[in-house]
Parts: C-alpha cells; sequence; structure tokens
C-alpha cells in the first residue's frame, strides 16, 4: 500500500513541530491546554494521513463496490462515512495501521524528533478498501504485524 507521493515535507516540519511543542508543554504544568491541544492536533494527522496514501482493495470490496454501482477504481475514493453513501455500502475503510499506534510511535520519538524519523513513522501508514464482513476477521489495536491479518484478504489488482 504505497503512499501516492513523498510525503510533502512542510507536513513533516508541521508534526516535529507539534511534537515539540508538546513535550515543552508536559513539562510546565500551567501549560495543560496547550497540552491538550497539540496531543489533538497530532492525533488528527495521524488520522488524516491516508489523503497521502493509495488505499489497498480487496477482491470482495471491489466487487461489492460494482454491485452498489461503484464506478472506476475504488482505490480513487478517499474515505467516506460508507453507511451515509449508498455505493460505500458494506465496505469499510481500514487503516491497516491504526491512527493510534502511529501517535504512539511519535511520541515515542521523546523530546528531540527529527524529520527523518518523523518521515519513518508516517510513512508506514497503510490504508485497505474491505468489506465489513473482512473488518470482523481484523483485530483491533495495535498492528505490529498487520500483514499477517491482510494475507488472508486477497487484495484486487490495479484496474
Amino acid at each position: 500500500m504505497p503512499l501516492r507521493d513523498s510525503l510533502p515535507n512542510v507536513l513533516i516540519d508541521n508534526v516535529v513541530d507539534l511534537l515539540r511543542m508538546r513535550a515543552n508543554a508536559a513539562m510546565d504544568s500551567d501549560q495543560k491546554d496547550l497540552l491538550s491541544w497539540a496531543d489533538k492536533m497530532l492525533d488528527m494527522a495521524c488520522r488524516h494521513i491516508e489523503t497521502f496514501v493509495e488505499p489497498e482493495v480487496s477482491v470482495e470490496a471491489a466487487a461489492r463496490w460494482q454491485a452498489n454501482g461503484g464506478k472506476g477504481d475504488l482505490r480513487a475514493q478517499r474515505y467516506r462515512k460508507p453507511s451515509g453513501w449508498k455505493r460505500g455500502a458494506g465496505l469499510h475503510f481500514d487503516h491497516a495501521v491504526p491512527p493510534a499506534q502511529l501517535l504512539e510511535d511519535l511520541l515515542a520519538l521523546g523530546d528531540h524528533p527529527t524529520a527523518s524519523s518523523v518521515r519513518v513513522i508516517l510513512e508506514t501508514a497503510e490504508v485497505a478498501w474491505i468489506t465489513t464482513e473482512q473488518k470482523k476477521s481484523i483485530p483491533e489495536g495495535r498492528r505490529d504485524n498487520w500483514r499477517a491479518f491482510y494475507a488472508k484478504i486477497p487484495l484486487a489488482d490495479k484496474l
């Protein structure tokens, strides 16, 4: 599940700045609001990294997409709440590497993150369109070996 393009440097720089701001705020009890805000912004960055990731599509999800009247390659569809989207019925947009895992890994960099270390973590982001039935077979939480879970889900060839 490759990145569509390299992550923009400005994105990496902003995440580094947020991590440093968070580290400074954590050392000062008067900065609780800033710490909370930085945590929310970092969480948001990790949740929406899929903007830069080319999703994979399971064979079953591709078939469901077509059956629902979807046109073209499902990979072109970025996250939408499938239950509120007729052609997305029965589909699930899965973060193969959960955003909380990305955030945990970023926070583990400590007080002095570098752009290269942040890039390495964010470039592990992976997403896939699967069916809601397939989602039930994938455990929640940290997925250090997410490929093992996805090995059981056949992926569609690119159109």
